[in-house]
């Protein structure tokens, strides 16, 4: 969970809410929010929606990293692996200290995106710092 939350950690440091925005006109979020504040059924589902169209304004930091796999700065499958040991251990099912090669493999791809993020943030730093641009 340490290594899952990191990635996760370093991809916000990386890419800020700008850069993750949705595609979705703001005007047509808007408008939705709008309808669903006016609507008049029960008020905790319409706070629900409320909140999932405010979470429509930018891309879900758990798709970043598959645009990080079009540039080619890490794997899928190590971004399967983050998403699946990171679902796994937010639902409460967690890696067991007896694990068996495939989770040793999860594990291992979880390291290397670590290590893959880590690289991809530094050289974007130097870039900025550089004055070279993101």
């Amino acid at each position: 969970m340490t290594l899952a939350s990191t990635v996760e950690g370093i991809v916000k440091l990386m890419y800020s809410q700008d850069e993750r925005k949705a595609g979705w006109p703001e005007s047509d979020l808007e408008a939705l929010k709008e309808h669903v504040a006016a609507w008049q059924g029960d008020n905790s589902l319409r706070d629900v929606a409320t909140n999932l169209l405010n979470g429509l304004k930018t891309t879900s930091i758990r798709k970043t990293p598959r645009s990080m796999v079009d540039q080619q700065l890490i794997t899928k499958e190590q971004v399967d692996a983050w998403s699946r040991i990171r679902n796994a251990s937010m639902h409460g099912e967690m890696v067991l200290p007896w694990s068996d090669e495939e989770q040793e493999g999860r594990i291992r791809n979880l390291i290397e995106l670590t290590h893959g993020v880590s690289r991809a943030y530094i050289a974007r730093e130097l870039q900025k710092r550089d004055g070279r641009g993101a």
